[in-house]
């Protein structure tokens, strides 16, 4: 089986490439790349790297006579003009349009946000669908496309909705955590509770969902939430942060889950690189994960979120 790999420099696609490059069944990673690709994987045999980006992308990203799995994660996601989102759909839509009659299934990465922003408690793939900012609303419309194209096609589609996805010193998530830790600034009452996996595991997740296309029938259709089966509790890491560096427990500064005084924060000129997800923390945001069972490794969803986390930030803080 043939993968076609959308977003391989990016977060994720990093670590997915080294997934791929590892899985048996795979014959081979055909990769849309605009810029540079790492050397280390430039020589690969199962790599072939075809330059260009969507929607505009060369007639030869598809094999010809061989069937292949597309695997999704070049969304564009931050833009002054929420306008521009609208690219995200007409890229997929051209991956259709051109994709023939070998396809198999399509893995899209999306997003817990698609249920909104507010407190997310236990939500499963069929709880209403309420994006509440551009990029959610581009993603659900990725998805609808995505669902009535495969349906139409009979084939196979995993919609990934995950939260946080961490890795060691990763920008977006774990440091802005350490960061209001170190402050002493404690978001909510500690007790939220978030749906975490680690980059390396998730890239596990997305190869062994990839993988269920290669059966005629039982692969993985519809909605996915990711994360491992326990969530954490962010208050639980914020005193182990703060432990690690010989700080008292208890916090210096601490803001209540209200949006109001959450947005107030995100002006802060010491905390902006935080913003995309100060939001988000002072609620509940996790999800039930049982859809996932049939494809993924128990042990890797059973995998403790806690010792997981803190482990990546030790080797951060290291």
């Amino acid at each position: 089986m043939d993968i076609v790999l959308l977003g391989s420099t990016g977060f994720v696609g990093q670590a997915l490439v080294k997934a791929l490059v590892q899985a048996e069944w795979v014959r081979s990673v055909r990769v849309l790349c605009r810029g540079a690709f790492p050397e280390v994987w430039l020589n690969d045999p199962k790599i072939k790297i075809i330059r260009g980006g969507l929607p505009d992308f060369p007639a030869d990203l598809f094999p010809v006579h061989d069937p292949f799995v597309i695997i999704h994660f070049a969304s564009l996601q931050r833009t002054a003009d929420p306008t521009e989102l609208r690219v995200n759909w007409v890229g997929i839509d051209a991956l259709f349009k051109r994709s023939g009659r070998n396809l198999r299934g399509f893995v899209y990465g999306s997003s817990l946000s698609v249920h909104g922003q507010g407190a997310q408690s236990g939500v499963h793939a069929d709880s209403p669908l309420l994006p509440e900012t551009p990029l959610a609303v581009s993603r659900v419309e990725c998805e609808v496309l995505i669902q009535n194209q495969c349906e139409e096609r009979e084939i196979g589609f995993a919609l990934l909705r995950s939260r946080f996805i961490l890795a060691v010193n990763d920008p977006s998530t774990l440091m802005p955590w350490i960061k209001l830790a170190k402050a002493g600034i404690m978001i909510g009452d500690g007790k939220q509770k978030f749906s975490i996996i680690e980059r390396k595991d998730y890239a596990q997740v997305i190869v062994s969902l990839a993988e269920s296309y290669k059966k005629s029938h039982g692969y993985a259709v519809g909605a996915f939430p990711v994360g491992y089966e326990n969530p954490l509790e962010f208050g639980r890491i914020w005193q182990s942060i703060r432990s690690l560096h010989g700080l008292t427990p208890k916090p210096r500064l601490a803001v209540p889950a209200n949006a109001l005084l959450l947005k107030a924060l995100h002006a802060s000129r010491f905390l902006d690189s935080t913003a995309v997800k100060l939001e988000l923390m002072g609620f509940d945001h996790y999800a039930d994960v049982d859809a996932l069972k049939p494809f993924v490794s128990q042990d890797l969803l059973k995998k403790d979120a806690f010792e997981v986390t803190l482990g990546l930030v030790k080797a951060s803080l290291a």
